[in-house]
């Protein structure tokens, strides 16, 4: 009759072990950051916020580290040679192949 008091006491502090790994997994995730261009007049404005909220809602925090006021010939040399990890392009008549 000892070992069943003994296989609850060994379940438990099992059941502690997991519960505190558990709650510290997720304490200590850190935040992912991403190094993008800004602009003066807050045209980044909305792809930073449609990139914060998709990884808060996927249950991750993204920090953004801003690049200000970089000129567009410069950003895709940033890009390749990794000073910036990503930027959005839309296409201008100046970036429009000819048809």
């Amino acid at each position: 009759m000892q070992r069943f008091p003994m296989a609850v006491h060994r379940l438990n502090r099992w059941m502690m072990i997991l519960a505190i790994w558990s709650f510290a997994c997720q304490v200590s995730s850190a935040p992912i950051t991403a190094r993008m261009a800004s602009f003066s007049d807050k045209s980044h404005a909305f792809f930073y916020e449609l990139l914060t909220e998709s990884f808060r809602l996927r249950g991750d925090e993204l920090q953004i580290i801003s690049a200000v006021d970089v000129p567009q010939t410069r950003i895709n040399l940033m890009l390749e040679s990794g000073k910036l990890d990503m930027h959005w392009f839309l296409p201008s008549e100046a970036r429009r192949p000819p048809s």
